[in-house]
């Protein structure tokens, strides 16, 4: 099978230096945008890390917030330029991933399930409508995490539309749904995802978070809904192994290693390698000795 893999990173050069190598496969494309804030980043020492797939460094370099609509646009910007291409899957990654199985590993599983949609769907809470359903006005700015202000006015103006009765998105009659962002899905579902967004993007800009609600609603709203590998479990339906109850989300360090190695998922987040190298060092022992 043929595999995009759509990178977003914003730091962590190291981590995302192995987990280029650990993708550098013939059946591979890398797509790949690193912050605009990140200085350090030199494109021509990461392109010498593929021999084996092709990598695309998505230009020009997007400053993105945390929340804000501009997660949503370098994502649509990375899902738009693979798709120029046609790929079996699309597979959506921080920089902070690393895959924890081989590459014939993750081959054989999506040959084995082809055609499923890799979606994870947290269970659904009222809020989560809040955050398509009213304008956010700061969160695409670098304030909203700085400043605790920021943060109260903005939840002020939305209380204050709540009271009003304010819905920008009242047209739309479909259930919100929310989950982790990072999926796999296929290129029939790549092209309409684009042609949703295309029509809809006015809705996305002064959300808040809408990076985990645009796929899951459109997907749940949509007949791929039919083809989703997993609505009970919001990890196991996108293969990754993600953990909230240690972390926001937990940062894997080397005395989990046997967690990682024994688990069935096909990616894992998060790594860093500023608190532990040792294990991003060891994973990629393990997978290029298999």
């Amino acid at each position: 099978m043929r595999h995009a893999f759509l990178i977003i990173a914003h730091n962590n050069l190291q981590n995302l230096s192995v987990l280029l190598q650990l993708l550098d496969d013939e059946r591979n494309g890398i797509y790949l945008h690193v912050d605009k804030k990140c200085t350090e980043f030199v494109p021509d020492n990461f392109k010498l890390l593929c021999q084996n797939a092709k990598l695309t460094i998505i230009e020009p370099r997007r400053s993105v917030c945390w929340g804000g609509a501009s997660m949503i646009e370098v994502t649509m910007a990375l899902f738009r330029e693979a798709h120029l291409d046609v790929f079996d899957y699309y597979h959506l990654l921080s920089g902070a991933d690393l895959p924890i199985k081989p590459m014939d590993v993750i081959d054989r599983f999506f040959t084995d399930h082809q055609g499923k949609e890799f979606i994870g769907f947290s269970p659904f809470r009222r809020t989560d409508e809040g955050r398509l359903r009213y304008y956010h006005f700061f969160v695409d700015t670098s304030w909203f995490r700085k400043s605790r202000f920021v943060r109260i006015m903005n939840k002020a103006l939305v209380s204050v539309q709540k009271m009003l009765a304010l819905s920008r998105n009242y047209t739309y009659k479909g259930h919100i749904r929310r989950g982790p962002q990072w999926i796999s899905i296929t290129n029939a579902f790549v092209g309409d995802l684009l042609n949703f967004y295309a029509n809809h993007s006015s809705w996305f800009r002064f959300s808040f978070c809408c990076d985990e609600i645009i796929i899951q609603t459109y997907a749940y709203n949509s007949s791929y809904r039919e083809r989703l590998f997993s609505l009970e479990d919001e990890f196991y339906g996108c293969m990754r192994l993600i953990d909230w109850s240690r972390g926001g989300p937990y940062t894997f360090v080397y005395s989990d290693i046997q967690e990682l190695i024994n688990s069935d998922m096909l990616f894992a987040r998060k790594f860093s390698d500023e608190i532990d190298f040792s294990i991003i060092r060891t994973i990629s022992n393990i997978l290029t000795q298999r």
